[in-house]
């Protein structure tokens, strides 16, 4: 049996963690309000969406 223990601060999980930090996802895309508006309208123009 193997007593290999994994360091949780190895530069590979650091930089892994500094890279989904820096990803900058907005919380809900602009496109989804700009889509679900155009739904609710009585004649929808999904060309002016995108």
């Amino acid at each position: 049996m193997s007593n290999i223990v994994l360091n949780d601060a190895s530069p590979l999980a650091g930089a892994l963690e500094q890279n989904i930090q820096d990803i900058d996802i907005p919380p809900r895309p602009i496109i989804i309000d700009r889509i679900r508006s155009a739904m609710n309208e009585d004649m929808p123009n999904f060309k002016s969406v995108g």
